[in-house]
C-alpha cells in the first residue's frame, strides 16, 4: 500500500512541476522517427477514455496516444508507440500497457514518460488486456486463460481458466472482485478474481456478443449482441429483465450513475434510459457509424468516435461541444507541385493538409457511395483528380467539383467500364490524364477532359500507371503479372516486360525514362530496361507485396514500401541494385509513397491515416553521391542510350578533347561504342525510350556497328558485353510484324505524322482518302528497310493538303498503308 501511495504522490509532483503544456511545438513535429520532419494525420481511433479528472480525452489511434484538452480540443501531448502494440488504456487514469515484438509487457504512464514497469510472467499469445477499476490488477486475455498481474509489483499473480472454450471479452465489476467473461461458446460466466471460481453462469445464448458492462451496484450485467439487441441481466436471478431493441450495435457505454446507456453502431450514436429502456435521442454527425464510446467520470460528457470523426457531447443538452480533427484514414495521397499541401482520401472524403503545420485546410465530402483510392494533382496544381467509377476533377483552390471524365459504352473484356478506375496519372506537361481501368484498359484524355484513345493489351485489372517526365511513355502494371510500356502519342504498345510471378501492384519511371521499376505481390522489385524490356536487376528485402515505388529526382535512388504488414521503407541504389537505407517509423506499414516536386522530401502514408514527411537529403547524405563515369558523356548521372546516341552521332570524329572518345585514342570509333554499351549493361542504367534512338541508332546502323565489332578479334570482355547489348538493341529495333500505327497528333491542324513499322525491306506508300472515299493525296515513301518509323524524323509526314497543294477542310479522313502485301487503314480528324 505504501508503494502505491508513493507512486501516486510522485505523479502528483510530476504534474505540478512538469504540467502538460498547450504551448509546445506543433503536434505534427512531436515524437518523430529519425529522418522524418513532419507528421500529417493522427491515425484512426482505436480506444478512447477520459482522464481521472475528466479534463483530458485520451485517444489511442494505432500510432500512439494523444492527449486532448476536453474544453478546447487542443492537442496537449502525443506519445508514439511505433514498435509496440497498446493492449489497454486504463479508464479515468493515465496508465496503459504495451506489448512489444519480443512479447514483453510493460506498464507505462502518460504523465511520467520515464515510468516503465515490466510485467513479469508468460505473455506469449496475449490477445488483449483490461484494467481493474482501481488499476491495481491487469487481466490479460489469452485463448482459454486470463492471467492476472499485480500492477504495483509487476508480477503475475494468478490465472483464471475457461475449460469450455476461448474467451471473447472480459470486464471487471465496479469493486474489482469479479470478472464477467463471454466465451466463443456465447456463454456468460462470472469468475471470482481471488479464487478463480465460477460464481454465476448465464447460459442463455448470446449472439456474437462482444460488449459487456456492469451497472454501478454490480447487480445487473448489460450485454450487446450482433442481432442488434441490448439485454440487461439480473445477476441474482440469472434472468433478462430488460430488452432494448436497437437498429445496430457495435459498442456500448453506461454513464457513471447507471442511468444513461449510450449505444453506437452503423446508424450512429443513440441514448437510452438504462432503467426503463426508453429511447432518449440520437446524436447525429457520424457518417459511417460509431465504434467507440466513453463517458467522462462525472457523466456530463460523452466522447464518440467513428470511421473518421471524433466528437465530444454534452450529455444533458445532447449538444456537440467539440469536433477533433485529424483521425482519418488515408486510402490515397498526393503532394501538390509547390510542396505546400498533402491531399489524402478515403471512402467518401478528400482532405487537404498544410505540410508546414499539419493542419487540415479543407475537406471535400463527395458522397456516401464514393471510393477514392488514388489521387493526382495536375502539374500546375490547380486541379486534383480522384479515381472512382469515373475520374473526378476538383478545383484545388476552391475545393469544389469541376468535372468527371469517363468512357461510355466501350467494348471491354469485362462489363464495360462500370467497375471504375484503379489508378490515375497526369503527364508532366499537363497535356494528358490517364486512368487505369479495373476492366483491363487504360484510357487517355486530352488535358483531363476529352477522350483521346484506349490502350489495350493487359489481360487483368490495371493496378498502376506512370507517365515519363517528357510525357512520351506510359508504363502500366497489372494483375496479369506483366509490365507494359506504351507510346503516349501513338497510343501503341512498345514492350511487354515479364518477370513477376504474382500481381504487379505499382510501377514508376525514372527522370529520363531509361528505367522502369515495378513491384509486385511476389515481394520483389524489378528494374527494367526501357529499350529492350529486359530486367536489369531484381531487388529483394521486403517481406510482403510491394505497394508503392518512387524514384528520386536524379534517378539515383528508388524508394519502396510494402503495406501494413511490413513497416519498413527501403531506399535502393538504382545503379547497382544495393540497399542504401532502411527507415522505420510507421507502426502500421505504409502503402503510399510520393516524392515532392523539388526532390528534397518524400511522403509516406498508411491506411491508418498517418503521413510522415521525410528529409531525403538528410537521409541519403553526401557520401552517397554518384561518381560520374567517362561513359556518361552527357553528365546526367546515368549511362544510358542517350550517351550511346551521342557517341554514334560523333562516329569517325577525330576532334581533340571529344567527350565521345571514351578511350582517348584520338578518334570516335567502334571501341567507344562498345565501352558505352558495356557500361549500360554493367551499371544497370538502361536505355531510354525507343523513339529517341531512331535518328542515329536505326536497325541498319546498329547492324553495321555489330559487323564492325565482330572484326575486333580477340574481343575484350568489356567489348563482348557491349556487343551483347547491341545485339539486344537490334532485336528490339527489328519488329517481327508490319503495322500501321495511329497518327499523331489526332485530331490535328494543320499537320500530322503517320508512324508505322516494317518487318522486312519493302516499298512503302500511304494513300489518304476523304470520308466519301475520294483519294486526295499519296505519300510515296519508296523502298524502306525493316525497322520502326515512329518519331517525327522517320514517320510519314502529311501537311494537311491535297496532291495539288490545297488545304483540306475539317472533317474525317482515312489513310491506308501499302507495304508489300500488307494493307491497313486508320482514321484521322482535322479540326480547324
Amino acid at each position: 500500500m505504501k508503494v502505491l501511495q508513493l507512486y501516486i504522490l510522485s505523479l502528483l509532483l510530476i504534474s505540478i512541476l512538469f504540467p502538460l503544456s498547450t504551448n509546445a511545438k506543433n503536434y505534427h513535429q512531436w515524437d518523430l522517427p529519425d529522418g522524418a520532419i513532419s507528421r500529417i494525420g493522427k491515425g484512426t481511433v482505436q480506444k478512447i477514455t477520459f482522464s481521472h479528472d475528466g479534463k483530458r480525452l485520451i485517444v489511442y489511434s494505432g500510432i500512439g496516444l494523444w492527449n486532448y484538452d476536453v474544453s478546447t480540443g487542443t492537442e496537449l501531448d502525443f506519445i508514439a508507440e511505433y514498435s509496440s502494440q497498446i493492449l489497454a488504456v486504463s479508464p479515468y487514469s493515465d496508465a496503459y500497457v504495451t506489448l512489444d515484438s519480443s512479447n514483453s509487457l510493460n506498464l507505462k504512464d502518460l504523465v511520467n514518460p520515464n515510468f516503465n514497469l515490466p510485467l513479469i510472467g508468460d505473455s506469449e499469445g496475449i490477445r488483449g488486456a483490461v484494467f481493474s477499476p482501481d488499476r491495481k490488477i491487469l487481466a490479460g486475455i489469452f485463448t482459454d486463460k486470463i492471467y492476472l498481474w499485480d500492477t504495483i509489483t509487476g508480477k503475475q499473480s494468478s490465472f483464471l481458466e475457461n475449460p469450455n472454450g476461448r474467451f471473447r471479452t472480459i470486464v471487471f465489476n465496479p469493486d474489482g472482485n469479479t470478472i464477467a467473461t463471454i466465451g466463443f461458446d456465447s456463454t456468460i460466466r462470472l469468475l471470482d478474481v481471488h479464487t478463480g471460481i465460477e460464481t454465476v453462469r448465464l447460459s442463455r445464448y448470446i449472439f456474437g456478443s462482444e460488449n459487456i458492462a456492469f451497472t454501478p451496484d454490480s447487480n445487473t450485467l448489460i450485454t450487446a449482441s450482433h442481432n442488434d439487441t441490448v439485454e440487461l441481466w439480473d445477476i441474482e436471478s440469472k434472468e433478462v429483465i430488460l430488452n432494448i431493441d436497437t437498429k445496430t450495435v457495435q459498442c456500448i457505454a453506461l454513464s457513471p450513475d447507471g442511468k444513461t446507456l449510450a449505444v453506437g453502431g452503423y446508424d450512429g450514436l443513440h441514448l437510452f434510459n438504462a432503467i426503463s429502456g426508453a429511447y432518449i435521442a440520437k446524436l447525429g454527425g457520424h457518417i459511417r457509424g460509431v465504434w467507440k464510446i466513453a463517458f467522462s467520470p462525472d457523466g456530463s460528457k460523452i466522447a464518440s468516435s467513428g470511421a473518421e470523426e471524433l466528437f465530444i457531447w454534452d450529455t444533458k443538452s445532447r449538444r456537440r461541444l467539440l469536433s477533433i480533427e485529424g483521425h482519418t484514414h488515408a486510402w490515397g495521397m498526393a503532394l501538390s507541385p509547390d510542396g505546400s499541401t498533402v491531399a489524402t482520401s478515403n471512402r467518401e472524403k478528400i482532405y487537404f493538409w498544410d505540410i508546414n503545420n499539419g493542419k487540415n485546410i479543407a475537406l471535400i465530402f463527395a458522397g456516401h457511395h464514393s471510393s477514392y483510392s488514388d489521387l493526382a494533382f495536375s502539374p500546375d496544381g490547380t486541379t486534383l483528380a480522384s479515381n472512382d467509377y469515373g475520374i473526378v476533377l476538383w478545383d484545388a483552390s476552391n475545393y469544389v467539383y469541376k468535372a468527371s471524365v469517363y468512357v461510355r459504352r466501350e467494348t471491354a473484356p469485362v462489363n464495360g467500364t462500370s467497375s471504375g478506375y484503379s489508378s490515375i496519372a497526369y503527364s508532366h506537361d499537363g497535356q494528358y490524364l490517364a486512368g487505369g481501368n479495373r476492366n483491363w484498359l487504360i484510357h487517355l484524355f486530352y488535358k483531363g477532359r476529352t477522350y483521346k484513345s484506349t490502350l489495350r493489351g493487359h489481360s487483368d485489372e490495371v493496378t498502376s500507371i506512370a507517365i515519363s517526365d517528357d510525357s512520351s511513355i506510359l508504363a502500366s502494371g497489372s494483375k496479369d503479372n506483366t509490365v507494359r510500356l506504351w507510346n503516349v502519342d501513338t497510343a501503341t504498345e512498345i514492350l511487354t516486360c515479364k518477370g513477376h510471378t504474382d500481381n504487379v501492384n505499382y510501377v514508376a519511371i525514372n527522370h529520363n525514362a531509361s528505367v522502369v521499376a515495378s513491384g509486385g505481390d511476389d515481394t520483389t522489385i524489378i528494374l527494367w530496361d526501357v529499350t529492350t524490356g529486359l530486367p536489369i536487376s531484381t531487388l529483394y528485402g521486403h517481406t510482403h507485396g510491394i505497394q508503392s515505388l518512387a524514384f528520386s529526382s536524379d534517378g539515383n535512388t528508388l524508394v519502396s514500401c510494402a503495406g501494413a504488414e511490413d513497416p519498413t521503407i527501403r531506399l535502393w541504389d538504382v545503379a547497382n541494385g544495393e540497399q542504401k537505407k532502411i527507415l522505420t517509423g510507421h507502426r502500421i506499414g505504409p502503402r503510399l509513397l510520393y516524392f515532392s516536386h523539388d526532390g528534397n522530401t518524400f511522403a509516406t502514408g498508411n491506411r491508418n491515416g498517418e503521413v510522415l514527411i521525410w528529409d531525403y537529403n538528410a537521409i541519403i547524405g553526401t557520401e552517397n553521391q554518384p561518381v560520374i563515369l567517362s561513359e556518361d558523356v552527357n553528365r546526367d548521372g546515368v549511362v544510358d542510350v542517350q550517351d550511346l546516341i551521342y557517341v554514334a552521332s560523333q562516329f569517325g570524329n577525330s576532334v581533340l578533347e571529344n567527350d565521345a572518345d571514351i578511350n582517348n585514342d584520338g578518334v570516335v570509333d567502334i571501341e567507344d561504342i562498345l565501352l558505352v554499351a558495356a557500361a549500360i549493361t554493367n551499371k544497370g542504367a538502361a536505355p531510354i525510350k525507343q523513339m529517341q534512338t531512331q535518328e542515329f541508332l536505326t536497325s541498319e546502323k546498329v547492324q553495321e556497328l555489330i559487323n564492325q565489332a565482330i572484326q575486333l578479334f580477340p574481343i575484350k570482355q568489356d567489348y563482348q558485353q557491349g556487343l551483347n547489348y547491341l545485339e539486344q538493341l537490334l532485336i528490339h529495333l527489328s519488329p517481327n510484324q508490319t503495322l500501321l500505327l495511329n497518327n499523331y497528333p489526332n485530331p490535328f491542324n494543320p499537320e500530322t505524322w503517320i508512324p508505322y513499322q516494317l518487318a522486312s525491306d519493302t516499298n512503302v506508300k500511304i494513300d489518304i482518302y476523304s470520308a466519301n472515299g475520294v483519294l486526295i493525296h499519296t505519300l510515296e515513301l519508296g523502298l524502306k528497310p525493316a525497322g520502326i518509323y515512329q518519331n517525327q524524323s522517320r514517320a510519314a509526314y502529311w501537311d494537311g493538303k491535297t496532291k495539288h497543294g490545297e488545304p483540306v477542310a475539317s472533317g474525317v479522313y482515312f489513310y491506308t498503308l501499302f507495304a508489300g502485301n500488307y494493307r491497313e487503314t486508320r482514321r484521322m480528324v482535322i479540326l480547324k
